[in-house]
């Protein structure tokens, strides 16, 4: 028996001494790597990402006058779906956008003149009629019923206090014995 224990020791140190070579290796490596070539890469990588990101401004600003300068003209466009990124102007396309555009400016503009009187919004569905107060909207709260659950620690102790057993307090619980065990224990180390 003590022939096993010893070459079973020996095993552990090898594998031991193996490791350590491992990992020193490892750092070894890692201090050889050449810190300004690390910070190369990644300078090159920030470069590229935003060289990247100022074409995709630009992209967008050239997009942003031309839109602007259509909507000065007087005509409202449409993307057409077979031409990637082409624009065409539609009468009846203009007429829906100048009327929505209208609407949406004139709830806008009673939704702020609430907000700076001090007001809370009203629903932007249904504009209040002048005159007439605006309602707070209030949520349900009568049909909503708490529930609230007692922890296992909690439910044990007044088990416990009933008089049952630890076996009884498991049984109920759907936990194990000596799971009570401990609970109940740590219970009376806490108040001793």
């Amino acid at each position: 028996m003590i022939a096993f224990w010893t070459a079973l020791n020996f095993v552990l140190i090898l594998l031991a001494f193996y490791l350590i070579v491992l990992l020193y290796q490892k750092i070894r490596l890692l201090h050889e790597r050449d810190p300004r070539k690390f910070a190369d890469d990644l300078q090159r990588a920030f470069d590229t990402h935003l060289k990247e990101m100022r074409e995709e401004n630009d992209r967008l600003i050239r997009e942003l006058a031309h839109y602007q300068q259509t909507e000065t003209d007087g005509r409202a466009h449409e993307v057409d779906p077979t031409d990637s990124g082409t624009l065409k102007s539609d009468s009846s396309a203009d007429a829906a956008v100048v009327e929505n555009s209208k609407a949406f400016r004139q709830v806008l503009s009673q939704s702020l003149d609430a907000n700076t009187d001090g007001g809370a919004p009203g629903p932007v569905d249904s504009p209040a009629e002048p005159g007439k107060p605006q309602e707070e909207w209030t949520p349900p709260v009568e049909g909503i019923k708490d529930k609230w659950e007692q922890s296992v620690y909690i439910r044990a102790l007044k088990l416990k206090q009933e008089g049952k057993t630890n076996a009884e307090i498991a049984k109920r619980l759907n936990r194990g014995e000596a799971e009570v065990e401990l609970l109940l224990k740590f219970r009376e180390n806490r108040h001793t």
